[in-house]
């Protein structure tokens, strides 16, 4: 009479798997592990997608601060100061110019610093002291 048999995988390795008994509770476990490594892989990736789509949003965001600011700033030196007589006095034309450019830099620097590097303690206490030695600057002190 004719046995079936179903043929090893490795034939080198026949008599080992004859002795070896089968380990449910760690298979089980090894399938949990391999579920797992996968959720976090795809949990990777959709962190990478988001950072990109972050990114765009903050250089878009810097773009239209950039010509919105700039859209002022060329608003306001047209109406006030290309005109034959300038009703206003120095300090204020000067901080109606100065204010949109600084207004620019700081928001699109901020925006990208915080996009691309992302903000740390010393990114603050930098900011502080910026802003401070500016203040100083601008009082004349």
């Amino acid at each position: 009479m004719l046995e079936d048999s179903i043929p090893t995988i490795d034939r080198d390795n026949a008599a080992a798997d004859t002795t070896t008994t089968r380990n449910k509770a760690r298979e089980e476990h090894e399938f949990e592990f391999l579920k797992l490594s996968a959720g976090i892989k795809k949990l990777q990736h959709r962190e990478i997608g988001q950072r990109y789509w972050l990114r765009w949003i903050a250089v878009v965001l810097g773009v239209f601060v950039i010509l919105g600011m700039s859209a002022v700033l060329v608003h306001v030196v047209h109406q006030l100061l290309w005109r034959p007589f300038v009703f206003v006095s120095s300090p204020f034309s000067v901080a109606l110019v100065a204010g949109p450019i600084l207004s620019i830099t700081s928001v699109t620097i901020a925006l990208f610093v915080g996009a691309f590097r992302k903000f740390d303690e010393k990114d603050m206490d930098m900011a502080a002291s910026g802003a401070v030695a500016g203040i100083g600057l601008l009082k004349g002190a």
